[in-house]
């Protein structure tokens, strides 16, 4: 039932892929979440991780806001979009959407019955939306989109914990700056493998990471842990 966000003093010792981008000239470095940061110790974690320019619910409307979590994605795309604008290139972005959590309230008309599904689509919405408007920018052609969740969720059929699917999770890479398109990887691993993957892409040393393995390796071992509350797997 805890987690490492929980404990500033172990937080603050740990290496952020934010931190290694800017010391390879990435130093124009927002994050976005349109909900409230005091969330869990997010704040200190986001701080840690040096990010220059911290968008939250308070930089929001009362009409973008939704019934818990704060202000609905479309309207936080649209800030991510016109961050993206105004940022001095190379940028790197964090951009943490919420809409697709429960109690899954979106503002649009119902698409499907079931509210996960529909809040799920709202979200896909969104997205779509934002890289209709990403292609005509003039960044698009050198910038790499990473589309990850945060965690699983147990979906319409209701899996238990001992189900695999519960914590299948997907790891999309987009944008114009890819040199291969249409590849599917089906390599298992986990969010902290994030590092080890794109690191080494631009040229970075993924040494810090400890944990973290390339998931475009043949040679990195597939595994992943995970973990609920009161237990966890691999």
């Amino acid at each position: 039932t805890y987690s490492i966000i929980q404990y500033p003093q172990k937080t603050q010792c740990l290496p952020f892929v934010a931190q290694h981008m800017r010391k390879a000239g990435y130093e124009s470095q927002t994050f976005i979440y349109g909900g409230d940061l005091g969330f869990n110790s997010f704040n200190s974690l986001v701080t840690l991780a040096g990010f220059d320019n911290i968008i939250t619910e308070d930089d929001f409307p009362v009409s973008a806001m939704g019934d818990k979590w704060g202000a609905h994605d479309e309207f936080t795309f649209e800030r991510l979009l016109k961050c993206m604008d105004e940022q001095k290139q190379p940028f790197f972005d964090f951009f943490f959407t919420l809409s697709s959590h429960e109690p899954f309230t979106v503002p649009m008309e119902k698409f499907h019955d079931n509210p996960y599904l529909n809040s799920m689509y709202y979200t896909d919405k969104c997205l779509g939306e934002f890289f209709a408007e990403a292609k005509k920018k003039s960044w698009w052609d050198n910038t790499l989109f990473i589309m990850m969740a945060d965690h699983g969720h147990d979906g319409p059929n209701r899996v238990g914990n001992e189900h695999k699917m519960k914590y299948n999770i997907p790891l999309v890479m987009a944008g114009g700056a890819l040199a291969v398109t249409d590849t599917v990887f089906t390599r298992i691993g986990s969010q902290i493998d994030l590092a080890a993957t794109l690191l080494p892409q631009l040229g970075i040393s993924p040494e810090e990471f400890t944990f973290s393995k390339n998931l475009f390796s043949p040679l990195a071992p597939e595994y992943a842990f995970y973990d609920f509350n009161d237990g966890y797997g691999y």
